[in-house]
């Protein structure tokens, strides 16, 4: 809408997508920061920025069934990961900003 002349190409793969930017068939491509990041590092001709302004994302989520025994012991994980610092290693390293939160539901 902000951009009236453009052809949305929608594909199911970030390499397809990877590869008609490559070819010339698009000017630009969205895909998650973790997938442009590993891209932009195989491919030095590209660049990537966030859109964090948008707000599209709130992060990554693990589903689990209602009532899931393995709601706490993933919580008790992600408390250890969380102290130790190994949490924050994983963040930093695919350039997660939002901070992590244990799920009480």
């Amino acid at each position: 809408e902000n951009i009236p002349n453009a052809e949305l190409i929608a594909v199911d793969k970030s390499n397809l997508a990877v590869e008609l930017l490559k070819a010339g068939h698009a000017e630009c491509v969205y895909i998650d920061v973790f997938v442009a990041d590993i891209y932009c590092q195989q491919n030095p001709e590209f660049s990537y920025f966030l859109l964090d302004s948008l707000k599209i994302s709130e992060g990554i989520a693990i589903g689990l069934p209602k009532g899931s025994p393995l709601k706490d012991e993933l919580n008790r994980a992600l408390k250890i990961l969380e102290t130790s610092g190994k949490l924050q290693s994983l963040k930093n390293k695919w350039k997660l900003l939002e901070p992590w939160t244990l799920s009480e539901d």
